[in-house]
């Protein structure tokens, strides 16, 4: 998944909402990551004090935002912040599933991605 920022309230709601689904998600054999553009050091403390058991990654130079054509060019003078947005990937590479919104507030579907993971 992709997210905006760190200790943002949307989300920190979101990626705590993934935490509690994770024992579903790995029924699936589905491996979390979690990329935004926030330094190593930030993605550590958000991870720490929400006790995320899944890893979050810093695309801190843009480059996986870009890849994926996931990003705001200027979400509130934030520069390049990666927009809200969950892929699944099969082994193979191929994407399953997409979903991405232009809309910082506008949160997932958890049970549709938890369903789409179990396919």
């Amino acid at each position: 998944m992709f997210f905006p920022a760190a200790f943002s309230p949307v989300c920190t709601k979101e990626l705590c909402t993934f935490r509690d689904k994770m024992a579903q998600l790995e029924k699936a054999n589905a491996e979390v990551l979690a990329i935004s553009v926030d330094s190593p050091w930030c993605l550590k403390k958000f991870k720490d004090e929400n006790r995320l058991a899944f890893n979050l990654l810093s695309d801190y130079n843009r480059e996986v935002i870009k890849l994926y054509n996931v990003y705001h060019e200027d979400l509130k003078g934030l520069k390049m912040v990666a927009k809200r947005a969950v892929f699944i990937v099969k082994p193979d590479g191929t994407v399953a599933y997409k979903w991405v919104t232009d809309n910082p507030l506008n949160e997932p579907d958890y049970d549709e991605v938890v369903r789409e993971a179990n396919k």
